[in-house]
């Protein structure tokens, strides 16, 4: 799916999917310039993220969740967005995601395998 419309809404099904997004943000040039203003143009982005949420002024992506926690939040103003493409269709669901704020007792959809090994965020005695 691509676009060049506002992503989603609170409610959205598409909460917790994976896109990436081409948008332009503000540039500040700091220095005395005399190059002309044809020179100075906006900063091209390209970001990818998980969709927190979004309205018709903001999309917000992250890029790590967990079951309690969002890492690395990038909001985007919906009118900068150029283009977006639906990375992965299926949304992430993680607790943070759904509402929760506290850590599951089972650790075992942590990423746990079948040897026992869990991801390095992992701190738990579960193995």
């Amino acid at each position: 799916m691509h676009g060049r419309t506002t992503l989603a809404n609170e409610d959205s099904p598409l909460k917790g999917i994976v896109v990436s997004v081409n948008w332009v943000d503000a540039t500040v040039y700091p220095a005395w310039r005399n190059d002309g203003p044809s020179n100075w143009t906006p900063e091209r982005c390209f970001s990818v993220g998980i969709i927190i949420s979004a309205d018709e002024d903001t999309l917000v992506i992250a890029q790590t969740v967990n079951d309690t926690d969002i890492s690395t939040v990038l909001v985007i103003p919906q009118g900068c967005i150029e283009d977006f493409e639906v990375l992965h269709d299926s949304p992430i669901r993680f607790g943070v995601l759904e509402g929760n704020t506290e850590a599951p007792e089972d650790h075992s959809d942590l990423g746990a395998t079948e040897g026992g090994a869990h991801k390095p965020s992992c701190e738990c005695d579960c193995s």
